[in-house]
């Protein structure tokens, strides 16, 4: 990823959306809106809207009560969708799948699981996106979700166990 950053245009990468759909899935919005910038075709209307999206995305605090960042991200995923279905990204698939990310779209969370390499990660964005407010019950039940998905039936390790238990 830090190869990225050192070519002169980086959007020729063939890991280019690879590494927008990384950062994003990782909560990095501000990593991910540079590096959408420096493709040439940022000035778009498809791109700016994007950009929008990520500039006023929902970022939680201590001092912030989970009821009001809850109503924060489902009326900022409810612009996410609307923007979606207006048709602003269909110049672009991959804008699209980068606007699904925000929107917690599960079958594009799912399909794009492996780019975060570990479960752990995968989990991090099913909770960014999907259930930002979780609760430690819930939270324990997405982990376990998560490992299921992302390991599809092979055995756990030592690391992924300790985890677990950790998160019940």
């Amino acid at each position: 990823m830090k190869e990225m950053w050192e070519e002169e245009s980086p959007h020729l990468s063939p890991h280019y959306w690879d590494v927008v759909y990384t950062l994003l899935c990782r909560g990095s919005l501000d990593e991910a809106r540079k590096l959408l910038k420096s493709h040439p075709q940022s000035g778009r209307e498809d791109f700016v809207s994007l950009d929008e999206l990520l500039q006023v995305a929902p970022q939680g605090s201590q001092e912030m009560p989970s009821r009001q960042l809850d109503v924060w991200w489902q009326s900022w995923q409810a612009d996410c969708a609307r923007r979606l279905m207006d048709g602003e990204f269909s110049l672009l698939p991959e804008l699209e799948t980068a606007c699904k990310i925000l929107m917690g779209d599960e079958d594009t969370l799912y399909e794009l699981r492996k780019l975060g390499e570990t479960w752990y990660n995968y989990l991090v964005t099913k909770v960014t996106y999907t259930r930002p407010t979780i609760g430690r019950q819930l939270l324990a039940e997405l982990a376990e979700e998560c490992l299921s998905a992302f390991g599809e039936g092979e055995p756990t390790a030592l690391l992924d166990d300790i985890l677990l238990a950790a998160f019940r």
